[in-house]
């Protein structure tokens, strides 16, 4: 029973640590949610320990145990654009503004996952909460800078506190890429998807990515509309130009597009992005 309770307590360990926070809730949520990926993949135990390690020779499962589905850390939902169960999620989720995932990025998303949930372990609650509430807020966007593992972590830290924050209310998240694709690959794009056929890779480059993350208390909305009361919070993130660039952003794409089952991720041009960051900039030095 000891060697039992020894090796539960190690995996939800593990849990945390993929999910970036080691709060006892939420490891409990990741495990079940990791056992739930065990199951449709008909992994055995032994295979299900080792890609949780990430030490399986198959890169696939050391890849599948970073990307499986974080919204079952959350119970309550408002779906940005539709009703129902679940958005439905494209084959190619940020084509053409993907970056190809390897296995350099998978180590590096889990190492910074780890990193952040080792750095708020020892503290309370509330201490943890004091320590990664920024200093801008409903009426101030915040602006996050990626050149760096240590940036990575910055943002990763906070990506992962705001939709796990304030669980009795029900969380709205829009995230947008923003990049140079051009409008023909925007238009094959879409034309491929209402085909259903696979799309085509142009080359192309996120170049700023932009959340918006709004949280209503009360009963489920019935409308994809929040309402006034809701709490809103925007963060803009910017992948400067490093060694490491590819990497750092093939990262965060992967961790990005574990929550597309709830939260909506949409693409659009780089001079649109622009413009939208010029007006948020402007509005903020009023």
């Amino acid at each position: 029973m000891l060697v039992e309770a020894e090796n539960r307590f190690d995996a939800l360990v593990v849990a945390g640590e993929l999910a970036g926070s080691l709060d006892p809730s939420v490891a409990h949520a990741a495990f079940l949610a990791l056992c739930q990926l065990r199951e449709r993949k008909g992994w055995s135990q032994a295979t299900f320990e080792v890609a949780l390690a990430g030490a399986s020779e198959n890169e696939e499962q050391n890849a599948a145990v970073l990307t499986w589905d974080r919204t079952l850390l959350r119970a309550r939902w408002v779906l940005p654009t539709r009703s129902g169960p679940e958005l439905p999620v494209p084959r190619d989720l940020f084509a053409p503004l993907r970056v190809p995932p390897t296995p350099e990025a998978s180590t590096l998303l889990r190492q910074a996952l780890e990193h952040v949930a080792h750095r708020s372990a020892p503290a309370g609650a509330a201490e943890r909460k004091r320590a990664i509430t920024p200093s801008w807020g409903a009426d101030r966007p915040g602006f996050l800078e990626v050149g760096s593992v240590q940036q990575l972590e910055h943002l990763m830290e906070q990506a992962t506190a705001w939709p796990l924050d304030l669980p009795e209310h029900y969380l709205q998240v829009h995230w947008c890429c923003y990049g140079e694709y051009g409008e023909a690959g925007a238009r094959e794009t879409r034309e491929a998807e209402s085909a259903g056929r696979p799309r085509r890779h142009r080359s192309g480059r996120a170049v700023l990515y932009h959340g918006s993350y709004r949280w209503e208390a009360g009963q489920e909305p019935e409308s994809a509309v929040m309402g006034s009361a809701s709490l809103h919070r925007e963060l803009w993130v910017l992948f400067a130009a490093c060694p490491h660039r590819a990497r750092l952003e093939a990262a965060w794409q992967m961790w990005l597009g574990s929550w597309s089952a709830k939260q909506e991720i949409g693409l659009a041009p780089l001079a649109q992005g622009l413009q939208e960051l010029w007006s948020v900039l402007a509005a903020a030095t009023l």
